[in-house]
């Protein structure tokens, strides 16, 4: 191999070490299963499963649309305030091998629930494990990595 090729190799090994340094690996949210989708510095907007959101409005849990409700399907969604500008939401799963999720807001923030797909969500119940995922949005519409 030339040096030509070997530098070549370098530069890129290099560049693909900083986007990993940059865009870390997605990790679960608070408790692992629903995959947290955040990294850093993303808009929420640009992300190609933002158009599958539904708002979680944690005030408002009892008066979801129909929509928001068939995209839970198989999660139970809980909400309690911790302090004046921060609420624990919870999600609950009716199937036992998926992991429950705790997601904290801080005021300003908010929840989307991601359901990538609706197909196989029936009769209430989830089937697909992995299509499920929760994202928390600061209120510049940049995404919010969440911490276990």
């Amino acid at each position: 191999m030339s040096t030509k090729n070997i530098g070549a190799l370098l530069a890129v090994a290099v560049l693909v070490g900083a986007g990993v340094m940059l865009y870390p690996k997605s990790s679960p949210s608070q408790t692992g299963g629903m995959a947290n989708v955040a990294s850093a510095s993303l808009k929420f907007a640009d992300q190609p499963y933002a158009q599958n959101a539904y708002l979680i409005d944690p005030a408002s849990l009892h008066n979801m649309d129909a929509a928001t409700k068939a995209a839970l399907a198989g999660f139970m969604v809980t909400a309690q305030t911790e302090a004046t500008d921060t609420t624990i939401v919870n999600f609950t799963s009716e199937n036992t091998e998926y992991h429950d999720q705790s997601y904290t807001l801080h005021s300003g923030e908010k929840l989307y629930f991601i359901e990538k797909n609706l197909g196989d969500d029936q009769n209430g119940t989830e089937k697909f494990l992995r299509d499920d995922t929760a994202v928390v949005v600061d209120q510049n519409g940049n995404i919010v990595p969440q911490t276990k």
